[in-house]
């Protein structure tokens, strides 16, 4: 994955998030999101949150760098109401 520092482009390798079925529910309700909320946020259907939710899918490379930085956000303390419009700080 490329990420754009300034002027400066950089490859780098997300850390692979493992998290359960209960960590991920956990997530989205400690950012106060619905279900609903939470798909339009990691850019994904309801559907698959439910699916993560219930354990019988896993979430892939792209919307695991997003849970990475929902799980930073929310652990840094910062205001864990996201917004939906597809940004997380």
């Amino acid at each position: 994955m490329k990420l754009k520092l300034g002027n400066t482009t950089v490859e780098v390798k997300p850390v692979d998030v493992n998290l359960d079925a209960n960590e991920l529910k956990g997530l989205r309700e400690a950012t106060g999101l619905s279900m609903r909320d939470f798909a339009r946020l990691c850019k994904v259907s309801l559907s698959t949150i439910y699916l993560w939710e219930r354990g019988e899918r896993k979430p892939g490379r792209k919307s695991k760098v997003k849970l990475l930085r929902i799980i930073r956000n929310v652990s840094q303390g910062q205001d864990s109401k996201v917004t939906v419009a597809g940004r997380i700080p």
